[in-house]
């Protein structure tokens, strides 16, 4: 049973080790609650069980531009591609909600061997 304090300290541990990563891919990584959310991958801790949610945001600006049926369409295909970039750098992930974010709960596997010794 994992409590309260260590429950957040995993999740800031696993939030940032998120940040770092998709950063490093070349990403813009956001954890802002307050609107407008700018754009990127948008990392939170979740509410309601241990793990951290990851989504794409995109700025409301954008459908403006695009339209909301393109915006929709590039929205769900950006969430897509980020669950198998997550999957791709080993993340323990699964759906999370019914808005296409993501939940994950516990850190990346070694990639390298170097990252195993």
């Amino acid at each position: 049973m994992i409590d309260e304090a260590n429950r957040t300290r995993h999740e800031i541990d696993l939030a940032l080790s998120l940040a770092v990563d998709l950063a490093a891919i070349g990403l813009v990584v956001q954890d802002r609650r307050d609107d407008p959310i700018p754009g990127g991958v948008w990392i939170a801790p979740s509410l309601d069980v241990a793990g951290v949610t990851v989504a794409w945001a995109q700025p409301e600006s954008s459908a403006d531009v695009l339209g909301l049926p393109t915006q929709a369409e590039i929205q769900r295909k950006m969430n897509l591609a980020l669950y198998e970039i997550l999957q791709t750098l080993g993340y323990p992930v699964g759906g999370y909600g019914g808005g296409g974010s993501y939940l994950v709960t516990g850190p990346r596997l070694p990639l390298t061997p170097a990252e195993t010794a």
